[in-house]
């Protein structure tokens, strides 16, 4: 129990219960795979945005003009139909 204390210590009791409740294995987790389960956990909601910061994000590239058009998507859909349903795509 002193190891397992030692190599969570670092972790909140909060991410510990549920990383316990959320590990899916076939036997008792082990230190390392509870460990594991709250850095999957911490990675993904680091990487998971707010919509609104989503949002915010369209919006500045759309002001900056870094997205695609509806002629863009046209032009990609015409390609697309003379690459899959014959011709070349560069006529």
């Amino acid at each position: 129990m002193q190891w397992w204390r030692e190599k969570l210590k670092a972790y909140r009791d909060e991410e510990i219960c549920a990383a316990v409740k959320l590990y899916a294995g076939e036997f008792f987790p082990s230190v390392d795979d509870i460990t594991g389960v709250i850095e999957r956990r911490r990675k993904d909601a680091a990487t998971n945005r707010p919509w609104e910061q989503f949002k915010a994000g369209q919006a500045q590239a759309a002001v900056e003009g870094k997205l695609a058009t509806d002629e863009d998507y046209a032009e990609l859909r015409e390609v697309f139909r003379r690459v899959a349903f014959g011709g070349n795509p560069n006529d």
